[in-house]
């Protein structure tokens, strides 16, 4: 049976999102989110659905009246993952607060006060309060104006958002340090906690113009030399700690305006100044899956297709132990060497032999590698266990369904359920038990995105940055190997051919 929900589509700040009432949404988180990922779109490219195949314009707003005396309104942040099937309502998202008030004069909530409106937003993902003022004349949402965003074409009426007891949330206080100033390595910089730890200093000071393009200066190591040196120090004064492995504080360098405005930033967070990251999350889930895929498809195709060779061998004085470790070993370099060589030849014409992401690369690479010997070998194993084709093929694209995108979902089902106890833990071992996952969360965390997950990618960052952290990853991996391979050696040796 349909059903209709009334929603209003706004962009707040440099993101778009739907905005829905809450008493016009399931009550129930799951189905709710089913609703919300129907309306966003399910695929990749959400053309069944209203989002734009982008992060940025995948966020959706529930608002409903607050029933503390604190607020007029609740605000539940949603992010619908692109591509994932799921939703996250961890972060929160300053960017689509911005069109709460809006929203709540428009759907009856709030009655306009005047030229301007005042909404004191109870912010549900983070439990803090805002304070937003949007234009009413007329006692109408004025929409158009002149205040505008670098990055964000066009213009629109300003909505200042004013954050309620924010300041110190991570350091004790707005000025950690104590002081405006800081000098560090004979530089000037202020330590700023106005809900996130920042560190903000002269772009000249360092050495640059701070007109230099993201990969300029990620190219730059003098420059990110200098400004961990300052991380190091400073992050102790700032009640941080030793901030080695952590993501904060981020580190700003300001210069003068190339247009209007007040500043010119580039924003290392903490290690890189980061750019095209969608295009690095893509590429990145896009080889993470289909790895081992193709590794599983090709390695029980390939097990079945050679089968009378493989009986043809057995009947020769040679080890069978011999004959199938060299087939698994035959079928995993091949795939791991086109793998390589598929990625390598474009992007080695594209310079990446000279680019700060060299490394990243090739931890891509490496991982990639590991996951094609680790299904291959559970591919083998299966054809092993079932002489019936069809059954053995089921089989292994079941396997690799389960830990690509089944077993996701299993633990974003738990931690919903569960999300009023501390599941820091339990999420860690739970990656650990999950080849797919384990890689995919180690490469964020290497490609410097551990902020897009939020609260837990900065529990994964202090865990997985860590060199026990790594330690532990590789050695989850060699386990995972391991393992299909003793079971598969066993029923080789014992099978009867």
């Amino acid at each position: 049976m349909q059903h209709a929900i009334p929603y209003m589509q706004l962009r707040g700040g440099s993101s778009k999102g739907l905005y829905f009432c809450a008493s016009d949404l399931p009550s129930d988180p799951v189905l709710r989110n089913k609703v919300l990922i129907a309306a966003i779109g399910a695929d990749k490219s959400q053309i069944d659905g209203l989002g734009g195949a982008d992060p940025l314009t995948s966020k959706v707003a529930i608002v409903g009246l607050s029933d503390s005396p604190d607020a007029d309104i609740d605000y539940l942040f949603a992010q619908v993952v692109v591509g994932g099937d799921r939703v996250d309502t961890t972060p929160n998202c300053g960017n689509i607060l911005a069109g709460v008030a809006p929203f709540a004069i428009e759907a009856g909530m709030i009655e306009p006060t005047g030229d301007s409106t005042t909404v004191r937003i109870n912010m549900l993902n983070s439990g803090s309060q805002c304070e937003l003022v949007v234009r009413t004349p007329n006692g109408k949402v004025e929409y158009q104006g002149d205040a505008c965003i670098d990055g964000v074409p066009g213009s629109a009426a300003p909505i200042a958002c004013n954050y309620l007891n924010i300041a110190g949330s991570a350091c004790g206080s707005l000025l950690p340090t104590g002081s405006r100033i800081d000098i560090v390595d004979g530089i000037e910089i202020s330590c700023i906690d106005n809900g996130m730890p920042v560190v903000v200093l002269r772009a000249e000071d360092m050495g640059i113009s701070g007109y230099e393009s993201p990969a300029e200066l990620n190219a730059n190591e003098a420059l990110k030399s200098k400004l961990q040196s300052i991380r190091l120090q400073i992050g102790p004064k700032m009640n941080l700690g030793d901030v080695e492995g952590a993501a904060v504080p981020k580190m700003c360098m300001i210069s003068p305006p190339l247009k209007d405005g007040i500043c010119h930033t580039r924003t290392f967070i903490p290690y890189k100044c980061h750019w095209n990251s969608n295009t690095i999350i893509t590429l990145l889930n896009i080889i993470i899956v289909l790895s081992p895929l193709i590794s599983s498809v090709f390695g029980i195709t390939y097990f079945y297709n050679s089968k009378n060779f493989t009986q043809l061998l057995l009947a020769q004085p040679i080890d069978r132990k011999k004959i199938f470790i060299a087939q698994y070993l035959g079928v995993s370099f091949s795939l791991s060497l086109s793998l390589f060589l598929g990625l390598s030849i474009p992007f080695i014409l594209f310079g990446i032999l000279s680019s700060q992401n060299l490394y990243e690369f090739i931890l891509l690479l490496g991982i990639s590698s590991v996951l094609t010997f680790i299904f291959s070998c559970i591919s083998f194993y299966i054809g092993i266990l079932n002489n019936n084709k069809l059954r053995g093929f089921g089989l292994t694209v079941v396997v690799w369904l389960i830990m690509a995108v089944v077993y996701d979902g299993l633990i974003m089902i738990l931690l919903m359920i569960f999300r009023e106890y501390p599941l820091t833990n339990p999420s860690l071992i739970a990656m650990l038990l999950n080849p797919i996952d384990l890689a995919r969360t180690v490469l964020i965390i290497n490609l410097d995105l551990s902020a897009l997950l939020g609260y837990t990618g900065a529990s994964f960052k202090l865990f997985f940055g860590t060199f026990y952290g790594i330690i532990i990853c590789t050695i989850s991996l060699l386990i995972w190997l391991f393992i299909p391979l003793t079971l598969l050696i066993r029923r080789i040796e014992n099978k009867d051919f």
